[in-house]
Order: C-alpha cells, then structure tokens, then sequence
C-alpha cells in the first residue's frame, strides 16, 4: 500500500481545499436568546450561564477563533469579562497588568452621570485566537463583573419592562471557526 502525503491541495487556480495553514476547516455559530442576570460584588466574575457554544477540534495543533458579539447590560458604571474555555478562564486573553486594575479580555464603560441607573446598555463583539490543543470538545463563554454591588445582565437591561415602545429583546452570537496550523 501506498502513502500520499503533501502540504496542500490546491484547486487550479491555487486556492486551497483541504486542510492548508490558515485554512477554516469548520464552523460552529450559536445564537442566544436568553436573558441571564448577577448581583456583582466588585471582584468575582460570574459564569453567564447561558452564553456557550462548543466546538471539537480535528487536530490539537489547529487554533480556534472566537467571535463573540454581546447584548450586555448593567446597573451603573463598568463592566468587564472574561473569555472562557471549558469554564476555566482563559488568562492569555487578558489585558496586561497595570497598577490595581483588574485583568480582563474586555470593559465596557457607559457611565451617564445621572441619579438614575439602570438604562444602560452596551454592544460588545470581541475576538481571539485560541490554542486549545487538544481534540476532545471545547466549550467557550464569559464570566463578568459588574461595578461594587450592582447587578449586570446578559441580553437585557436593568428596566425590563413588557413594552413593545422600547426594551427591544436582542440576540447574543458566538462563533467558533477552527483553523489549520
């Protein structure tokens, strides 16, 4: 018996089809309709239930993007989150350190400077590359962390009233795209 090894393949006009170095081999995209809610209490990080999506690698030297775009809301000043892989956070993913500032893989800040809270509401898309190596199944979500005893929520706001004026119910997404190495 015979063995074929090669690189690439690559149709005539010398685009790959199997398997070449930064090559998608697959896709996996989640939508997440849910909502999710925490009381912070200024330092830990809450695991968002809800927000996962799972992938299973072809090879454990192949790298996974993560792309995620977020529906978050909070009860007054900050936010921050963490990526994680298999519910462990993943510290790679994290801004450098700095003073007293707490580590992160993103913020959000949309502090209106008024006596009323609650109305706040931030898009965030964040994205990274991860090396997970390994082939067994892998599962990506956040953690977040609200400003001192104030509650953050995934997918709503603060003022969750049944109105159709206003309060729109949006979507959450990941997608997780393997790629050759």
């Amino acid at each position: 018996m015979s063995t074929l090894k090669t690189n690439a393949i690559q149709t005539t006009s010398g685009k790959p089809i199997l398997n070449s170095t930064g090559s998608v081999i697959q896709v996996v995209s989640t939508k997440i309709g849910s909502t999710w809610s925490s009381v912070s209490n200024g330092t830990t990080f809450y695991d968002v239930t809800p927000y996962k999506a799972s992938i299973t690698p072809t090879s454990s030297s192949n790298k996974i993007l993560v792309m995620m775009s977020m529906h978050l809301g909070y009860r007054y000043w900050e936010i921050q989150g963490r990526l994680t892989r298999n519910g462990t956070e993943v510290t790679a993913s994290y801004g450098d350190a700095r003073g007293s500032r707490t580590q992160c893989s993103f913020a959000g800040n949309n502090y209106d400077g008024q006596s009323t809270y609650g109305y706040n509401w931030i898009n965030i898309t964040y994205n990274y590359l991860d090396s997970p190596t390994t082939t067994s199944p892998t599962q990506y979500g956040i953690t977040m962390n609200g400003y001192s005893s104030y509650a953050i929520y995934f997918n709503r706001t603060s003022y969750d009233y049944n109105t159709s004026d206003y309060y729109g119910q949006p979507a959450s997404t990941i997608t997780l795209m393997e790629i050759s190495a």
